[in-house]
């Protein structure tokens, strides 16, 4: 009688409660149950990513790499090799994390903003220039509306024709 094999792979972190882990579609790269992972986006074999965890379409997920619970990989960022992305952290559009780079808990780094290789990012830092915004007045989070003018309405006339002889003297005054 032949064995059969599971698709999955079981890690038992709390003692009684196992977490498992399945093989994505593009690299074979894991993921646990409870991520979501786009199927565009690529997560090498030996790559993991935990429970919470979004990585967006694009996006890269080298080897050796680590995205922990709740951390968000945007779209067409990359996480280096043997890079981790700490709980709670978001990597911006199309962001670099370097070679052995650790972002710790709940950072933040901006669209296309690069962590160069073997950083330590500590937790709560801010790396670039972020969208969100910074406090949360009401203010702040949403300004007062202030009017605008209306754009200036194009006559209702048909262009005049200049004569070529008028715009060549035009050229030679400037």
């Amino acid at each position: 009688m032949a064995r059969r094999r599971k698709k999955y792979i079981e890690i038992e972190e709390v003692p009684g409660k196992p977490l498992r882990y399945w093989p994505h579609v593009l690299g074979g790269g894991l993921v646990a149950e409870g991520a979501v992972v786009d199927p565009q986006a690529y997560v090498h074999e030996s790559a993991y990513v935990d429970p919470g965890a979004r990585v967006l379409r694009g996006a890269r997920v080298s080897s050796g790499s680590w995205v922990a619970e709740d951390a968000f990989v945007d779209e067409d960022a990359v996480v280096g090799t043997n890079s981790c992305v700490g709980r709670g952290s978001r990597l911006g559009r199309g962001a670099r994390l370097g070679m052995r780079a650790i972002l710790g808990d709940r950072v933040r780094v901006a669209d296309f903003h690069t962590v160069d290789a073997d950083e330590r990012v500590p937790a709560g830092a801010v790396l670039g220039v972020t969208q969100e915004p910074v406090t949360t007045s009401a203010t702040a989070v949403n300004p007062p509306a202030q009017r605008v003018p209306a754009p200036a309405k194009a006559a209702d006339k048909p262009a005049q024709r200049v004569p070529a002889r008028a715009k060549e003297l035009d050229r030679s005054a400037a």
